[in-house]
């Protein structure tokens, strides 16, 4: 969807066919707290939420778009804001303290954060994980710096991806003493997204973490050690949370713990 659309497709229609009507100002939510000298105690007191609304609008150079077009009456890009405007007030009211990772309601500063390299490069550690990780290294338009982040190249193709159930943790890496793993439902046998899963370790310090059970090749995820300066990394090439059980994954969090130098008991 693109600005400059059709008005009609910016809107859901009521089950009679007509508009709801217009709403404007603070939510509910927001009314709740507004001009609060400070954040009140709650059952959420002492806990951070981290809160993401997804996709949403993406400047295209000459153009801001949605990544996402109308369906069923509705655009997931305003559905997700929606959500967040009113989840955020919530769980602060509640006494959370909350990482809004995209901005709420109606900003008119914007303040774009992204200092990750220097992060790293002061010594920070790095833990990250998700479906489009190996896809963003591929191809000629892929960003160096990010490769230099991440310290890893891809071993798909732009776009493919192996369907795999499998892994295991590689010799000598962080993970050697976890059991296998598999991604998913194991009922269908399968983990599939149209991405580039698999990657391979880039540069000194860099080694595979996570071994594909397949014929395919490349690694599920890879780890760096800080050797050639920087913290210590560790990427994951599909989504953590789509990891078999709750068991597992406090397992291998807790191995990036102590590879971070924050040794816990898992799950803890």
């Amino acid at each position: 969807m693109r600005a400059g659309a059709a008005e009609s497709e910016f809107y859901e229609t009521l089950p009679n066919g007509t508009r709801p009507p217009v709403v404007s100002g603070l939510t509910d939510g927001e009314t709740a707290f507004a001009g609060a000298a400070r954040q009140s105690p709650g059952a959420l007191s002492g806990r951070v939420v981290f809160a993401c609304a997804g996709h949403g609008w993406t400047w295209g150079g000459s153009t801001w778009t949605t990544q996402r077009g109308v369906g069923r009456e509705m655009n997931e890009d305003y559905g997700n804001l929606d959500q967040m405007n009113f989840f955020i007030p919530y769980a602060f009211n509640a006494g959370a303290t909350v990482v809004g990772l995209r901005p709420i309601g109606h900003q008119a500063n914007e303040v774009v954060l992204d200092n990750t390299a220097g992060f790293l490069a002061r010594g920070g550690n790095l833990f990250f994980s998700g479906s489009h990780v190996a896809d963003v290294l591929c191809g000629s338009a892929a960003d160096p710096d990010l490769r230099t982040l991440f310290h890893a190249v891809p071993a798909e193709a732009p776009g493919d991806s192996a369907r795999f159930l499998s892994f295991v943790p590689a010799k000598g890496s962080i993970f050697e003493r976890n059991q296998p793993g598999w991604l998913g439902d194991a009922t269908d046998q399968s983990y599939f997204v149209n991405a580039t899963s698999r990657f391979l370790p880039d540069g000194a310090g860099a080694r595979v973490a996570l071994v594909c059970l397949d014929a395919a090749g490349g690694s599920a995820a890879v780890q760096y050690d800080g050797s050639a300066g920087g913290g210590n990394v560790v990427c994951f090439g599909f989504p953590f949370e789509s990891m078999s059980s709750a068991k597992a994954r406090a397992r291998y969090v807790a191995g990036v713990l102590k590879f971070f130098g924050h040794p816990r008991k898992a799950g803890g």
